[in-house]
């Protein structure tokens, strides 16, 4: 009845898949998608989607309290591996029956930071701003450890509560959350 899309990268891979698999892209007119907020919207009409529902606040909150007309209705849900799965039981709890499809895996290259350093070292670094809790994942997996402790003392500028929550998980003290992205008319 619905599908759900939570990025841009669940929309690009979901649409790669069907075309992978030769299947018609082309939905069933009976399909409604739903998407976490306007860009994730304009990747799926970039395919040819037709959006049927973005939340007021551009968050999963909102998505799963606001969605209309679930109960008893099938919901798929093509995302990241480690997509949040509080999400999914927020959509059961209001009746959808939920089919979570891991779509594609996040991954974290290893990228040199030795200008960040530098610049953390010179006192040039005044804050910190991260748009995801697997952004944060994959800046600390990059980061020296001899100089985490400083890191973690910067002041931190997030996206969305759950990646204000992430930062507070790995020991930042200092965090601001930016207020949730809302739909303009």
């Amino acid at each position: 009845d619905w599908i759900i899309f939570t990025s841009s990268n669940g929309v690009k891979f979901f649409m790669e898949a069907l075309n992978d698999l030769s299947v018609n892209t082309q939905l069933p007119k009976n399909i409604r998608i739903a998407t976490i907020g306007t860009q994730t919207a304009k990747t799926a009409k970039k395919y040819g989607l037709k959006i049927s529902f973005i939340p007021s606040i551009f968050s999963a909150k909102n998505l799963a309290q606001e969605i209309p007309n679930i109960r008893g209705k099938q919901i798929l849900l093509p995302r990241s591996k480690i997509g949040n799965q509080e999400f999914k039981k927020q959509l059961e709890a209001r009746g959808a029956i939920v089919t979570d499809m891991p779509i594609y895996k996040t991954t974290y290259p290893k990228i040199n930071l030795r200008q960040f350093n530098k610049c953390l070292q010179a006192n040039q670094i005044l804050c910190l701003t991260f748009n995801s809790p697997s952004t944060i994942e994959g800046f600390l997996k990059n980061t020296d450890t001899k100089m985490f402790k400083t890191i973690i003392s910067l002041p931190v500028i997030c996206i969305r509560q759950a990646t204000s929550k992430s930062t507070k998980h790995h020991g930042f003290k200092t965090i601001y959350t930016a207020q949730g992205h809302q739909k303009t008319e």
